[in-house]
């Protein structure tokens, strides 16, 4: 029962950590003039932490400033707006960061996947104390499966009872 609340929480806390990145993402990105619904959703929906990996090498680094001429955002250090062809010479507004950077999602989110790690092996510990017999056993199966040429698999498979091998 124990191990059914534990897998429960853990789940629990691995949502909680995306949808925390989620909306850290969305603001951080907004604030820095970026598609925020396409970062969030990449943050989120890219595992093992790849989608953030790739906003802050890829996001964070493009700065967009507006066009003077049609509100069109347009990266900078282009020569001509993207969207009417106007002169970026001028100086577009700038949609650089702003200082009111809320970090508190981030840390709630990170927070959240280091309770998951906690909790992953609290459980692990739990349920070796709670069924001692099941990480006891002498019986060990080993399954193996390989190919040398495209086309051609072997498998293997050993048992060992626990009984001495061998005359």
């Amino acid at each position: 029962m124990w191990i059914i609340i534990g897998l429960a929480g853990v789940v629990l806390f691995v949502l909680l950590a995306m949808v925390g990145l989620g909306i850290w993402t969305y603001r951080d990105a907004k604030s820095h003039g970026l598609e925020a619904g396409m970062w969030a959703l990449i943050v989120m929906l890219i595992p093992n932490f790849i989608g953030l990996l790739l906003y802050f090498l890829i996001g964070r680094k493009q700065q967009q400033i507006l066009c003077p001429s049609c509100g069109y955002k347009t990266q900078q250090g282009k020569p001509f707006c993207s969207n009417c062809g106007v002169a970026m010479t001028q100086g577009g507004m700038s949609m650089t960061p702003s200082k009111n950077n809320n970090k508190k999602p981030l840390i709630i989110a990170l927070a959240c996947v280091v309770m998951t790690f906690v909790l992953m092996i609290s459980i692990f510990v739990a349920s070796a104390y709670a069924q001692p017999e099941m990480f006891r056993s002498n019986n060990i199966s080993i399954g193996q499966f390989e190919t040398r040429l495209p086309g051609t698999w072997k498998s293997s498979f050993w048992y060992f009872d626990g009984e001495k091998a061998g005359p």
